[in-house]
């Protein structure tokens, strides 16, 4: 379903199938919203349901990178630190008060990033310009831009993504949004049959063996390479 189908279905929940008293661009602002409650919801049962690869040119000489936006946590943080490098290597998370330190030859020779508000910081600085030097694998708030655009959920939860819209625009109104409120209930209610294991053929036990469980999600980003899976 995309945001022109799902403004469709809105507008009949809505009993306005031509526009009145709300018009589209209100209603793409209800349904960005209500994909934003449905994406927190998913999160709650899989919060790398849905991954994202930003990229980054890193600068030579400059510490911090902003995040990319609708980002609610990064996953990986992979670091080139030459052009000709044909991978970005993982790093190692410090708490900014070591990291900031964090200088070749006196704390390690590799380096390290932390979380300053919006930016990732990189320690010590790139030595080097390189187009896209940083990779982030993130934890998306997806938001749509287009008509044509895609909810990235599995499809029940595209029509939940409708009925909170709906009751959102209800609750500008007397209108009983009962109905929408069970509706919607019971349809968040199945997320973890859909997201709590997204791999049926080979679960992830979850152990102290187990180390690594990066990846496991859906990994999707419109017009850019997903990379490694």
């Amino acid at each position: 379903m995309n945001r022109g189908d799902a403004r469709t279905l809105l507008r009949r929940r809505i009993n306005e199938p031509t526009a009145d008293n709300w018009s589209d661009s209100i209603l793409n602002t209800l349904l960005n919203l209500g994909y934003a409650f449905v994406l927190k919801q998913i999160r709650r049962v899989n919060k790398e349901a849905i991954l994202f690869w930003e990229y980054r040119n890193t600068v030579a000489g400059s510490n911090w990178y902003e995040k990319p936006s609708n980002t609610t946590s990064i996953v990986e943080v992979g670091f080139k630190d030459i052009a000709t490098d044909t991978d970005w290597e993982p790093l190692t998370r410090k708490p900014y008060y070591l990291a900031r330190g964090w200088t070749t030859g006196v704390s390690g020779s590799e380096t390290v990033y932390c979380h300053r508000g919006n930016y990732i910081g990189l320690f010590p600085a790139p030595t080097n310009s390189v187009t896209k030097g940083l990779r982030l694998l993130t934890v998306p708030n997806d938001q749509l831009t287009l008509d044509t655009d895609n909810f990235l959920v599995e499809l029940t939860l595209q029509y939940a993504v409708v009925l909170y819209a709906a009751i959102l625009a209800k609750g500008e109104s007397p209108e009983d949004d009962a109905k929408d409120q069970r509706e919607l209930t019971r349809l968040i209610g199945d997320i973890p049959v859909d997201y709590a294991d997204l791999d049926d053929g080979q679960t992830i036990a979850l152990n102290p063996d187990v180390s690594d469980l990066r990846g496991v999600g859906q990994i999707v980003r419109r017009g850019i390479d997903p990379g490694r899976v």
